[in-house]
């Protein structure tokens, strides 16, 4: 199991978006020497994204608006501790917070479970709310369970 943490940004500018990336490769290159056990992954939207309409099992049709996460950056790894992953990006809010729209942004802290292997370069981050009359243990079981199932039939590598 990979354990994780994702900071979804959603830019003030769309100018910002070559200085953000730039900063975070740079932060990424500090934090590598500190906790060299970690993995990075760096995630730019793509324009006229059409990933915004994709209907999701489980999810209600009539969603309030969702932010528009411009650039994830992720730090990752199989042996390395929440704590660690969390110290890790400590100080980043003070240089990124003049190009991020705070309060469209989030972060997020857990464990990727991956359904199916793959060789392309493609990183597809969908962020899904839980239906309030689910459990958290429902909620796992339909997309660990359920969902995973029918990837795992439908898609191959």
């Amino acid at each position: 199991m990979i354990n994780k943490i994702q900071l979804l940004f959603s830019l003030k500018e769309p100018h910002n978006k070559k200085i953000l990336t730039d900063l975070l490769f740079k932060e990424w290159q500090l934090i590598k020497q500190k906790f060299p056990i970690l993995e990075y992954r760096q995630a730019i939207r793509l324009p006229d994204d059409p990933t915004l309409s994709v209907p999701q099992d489980g999810q209600p049709d009539d969603l309030p608006e969702r932010p528009n996460f411009d650039i994830i950056f992720e730090l990752r790894g199989e042996e390395v501790s929440f704590d660690n992953l969390i110290e890790s990006i400590k100080g980043l809010g003070g240089k990124i917070e003049l190009l991020i729209d705070q309060s469209n942004s989030a972060a997020l802290v857990g464990k990727e479970h991956i359904i199916v292997e793959g060789t392309e370069a493609l990183f597809l981050n969908m962020l899904l709310r839980r239906p309030k009359k689910w459990s958290r243990a429902d909620w796992h079981a339909h997309w660990l369970d359920h969902h995973a199932a029918e990837v795992k039939e439908n898609i191959k590598g």
